[in-house]
């Protein structure tokens, strides 16, 4: 499976990249996270990877 088809298409992703962008930089300079974490939760969400919800 390549990036296209699990993500959509690589142009709508290159136009989320400027929010991912700033929601990294500030999870790393108001919670003090790494970048590789802060970029994993980050990117993490949007593949519509969530969570399971404990109810």
């Amino acid at each position: 499976m390549d990036a296209r088809s699990r993500n959509g298409s690589r142009s709508s992703r290159k136009a989320r990249m400027p929010e991912h962008v700033e929601i990294v930089n500030r999870l790393k300079s108001e919670h003090g996270m790494g970048h590789g974490h802060a970029n994993v939760l980050v990117g993490w969400t949007p593949a519509g990877d969530v969570a399971p919800s404990s109810s």
